[in-house]
């Protein structure tokens, strides 16, 4: 039992040192200590800096035991980057603009991070660090209506709510909370789309039957392009898996630095976001799944209805990924102090 107490206080004594908290809810040690006690599981969960999430959701979490614990730094005005937070496995920028919540989770100063996904704020910082995520617009939808805005090329959208973790569980348990589950799950065909195929079988012993197509073409950098090709697909009988990254790995995926000129635009393409940025102007729901390859991962793509997403969190339960032991290793919290 104190063993366990100890570990929650070294998270919070690592979020007072860390650059991508903001803020510390110190009232959290207490509600987290009573938990516990009572041999219950407790999370500490990490808000977006951002007034598009409602304060509300606190006290929804709590009864769930999901306990406010930071608020974490946000990249300026929703950038793709955040110039003032490094990813801490590369070293480079770190990818927005959920930036802190990805790096909080990554570090294991919260268990779970609670943002906002316009165009790919959420799913891309959870693939450029090796983490699951979902994003869906089912999620506190009448609370975030009111909040449309443009992206930088012009596209009007609401966000989404997304949820970060190191495990697909974590966020299931966190999802259910926000909705009122049947667990039906609605069967659907599995369309992967092309590029991946042999990556799909080597680095994800991927563990369903699937249809290839050749459909999407993995622009990168146009949204309308991509936006036209998910409207194009039956989402109402299949679910879509693309194959995102390396995130920021080469370039960055950045469209301030690639409205300048075709230079640009091409460093911009090997930021390598894909479908990630417009899920949710798509008005879709995904989960993202890491790989063993450094900022890589899959998007399960589907209609936004609860019987479909329960049929996504299906195949992310049964896609098994070995993180690597020299990362648990050299990112373990005790052994960065």
């Amino acid at each position: 039992m104190k063993n366990k107490l100890s570990d929650y206080a070294f998270k919070t004594f690592l979020a007072l040192k860390s650059e991508s908290v903001k803020d510390v809810k110190f009232d959290c040690i207490e509600k987290i200590e009573n938990c516990v006690l009572q041999n219950k599981t407790g999370y500490y969960i990490g808000i977006k800096d951002t007034d598009v999430i409602p304060s509300s959701i606190v006290e929804t979490l709590e009864k769930f035991n999901f306990f406010h614990h930071t608020v974490d730094k946000a990249s300026l005005k929703g950038r793709a980057i955040d110039l003032s937070l490094k990813n801490p496995i590369t070293g480079r920028y770190m990818t927005g603009s959920s930036s802190g919540s990805a790096i909080n989770v990554f570090l294991n100063i919260n268990d779970l991070a609670i943002a906002t996904d316009g165009g790919g704020s959420v799913l891309a910082p959870a693939l450029s660090l090796n983490l699951y995520a979902i994003i869906s617009p089912l999620i506190l939808q009448q609370e975030l209506r009111k909040h449309s805005k443009k992206s930088t090329d012009n596209i009007t959208f609401t966000p989404s709510i997304g949820i970060i973790s190191k495990d697909i569980d974590t966020i299931k348990s966190c999802f259910d909370v926000f909705i009122r589950n049947n667990n039906n799950i609605k069967e659907l065909e599995i369309n992967v789309a092309k590029c991946f195929v042999e990556e799909l079988n080597s680095i994800f012993n991927f563990p369903f039957a699937y249809k290839e197509i050749n459909t999407f073409e993995y622009d990168g950098v146009d949204r309308n392009k991509m936006i036209k090709e998910l409207q194009d697909f039956d989402f109402e009988n299949k679910v879509l898996i693309t194959y995102e990254g390396p995130i920021d790995l080469y370039e960055y995926g950045d469209s301030i630095i690639g409205h300048y000129d075709c230079y640009r635009k091409k460093d911009q393409l090997k930021g390598s976001k894909y479908y990630l940025k417009v899920i949710n102007m798509a008005n879709l729901s995904a989960i993202c799944i890491p790989s063993t390859h450094l900022s890589k991962g899959i998007l399960i793509i589907c209609k936004s209805d609860i019987n479909y997403i329960n049929f996504a969190f299906k195949i992310a339960k049964m896609i098994e990924v070995k993180f690597s032991k020299l990362q648990e290793s050299y990112f373990n919290p005790k052994n960065l102090l």
